[in-house]
């Protein structure tokens, strides 16, 4: 009998854990901003089809309202909820995660104004070039992906505990220590 993450862990779950890891192993920004990005399009389209199919049974599906905190004293909840390893969270830290005009947004709005924008910009930088000339990093708005890359891996957690909760550990206790800088590194 084998004995491991298989025999808990939701397959699609897995899928997608795949590509987070793929996204943290990476040393290139913008792969690791598609690759958040793409978890994020493939989930809401899960969700849209589940939905969908639990009308077509005449049962309804609810999700949590998701939103990014639009108070400075919300910011350190949202995340010690979905970082399972407490982080000592510095102000330039909460300043790169919770840019100003995301603050108090929906995240499927912010994913639909903000970083589809950011996406179709490296897209077109790269399939749009014709003969290339140049490198296609320099067509590649990094500003921008460096900009929403905190923020979207944040995201990419939190949809990720709300649609596989059961597969997650519960919100952490307020009183939980800090994680140290060799806990942070591994998450």
């Amino acid at each position: 009998m084998r004995y491991g993450p298989e025999e808990w862990l939701d397959a699609a779950l897995a899928t997608y854990g795949s590509l987070y890891r793929e996204a943290l192993n990476s040393t290139s920004t913008v792969y690791r901003f598609l690759c958040f990005y793409k978890i994020i399009e493939s989930l809401y389209q899960r969700r849209d089809r589940l939905m969908h199919e639990a009308q077509q049974n005449g049962a309804r599906l609810h999700h949590p309202r998701e939103v990014i905190p639009g108070e400075a004293n919300d910011f350190l909840p949202w995340l010690n909820a979905i970082f399972s390893v407490r982080h000592e969270w510095d102000d330039l830290d909460l300043a790169t995660i919770f840019r100003q005009e995301a603050l108090g947004k929906k995240i499927r709005r912010l994913y639909q104004d903000e970083l589809r924008v950011v996406r179709n910009s490296i897209a077109h930088a790269l399939l749009d070039a014709g003969e290339l000339v140049a490198s296609p990093d320099d067509a590649i708005p990094h500003g921008e992906v460096d900009k929403w890359l905190p923020l979207t891996k944040c995201i990419v957690r939190r949809l990720l505990k709300n649609e596989f909760a059961a597969n997650f550990p519960p919100e952490p206790d307020e009183q939980a220590p800090a994680a140290t800088k060799n806990e942070q590194a591994n998450e």
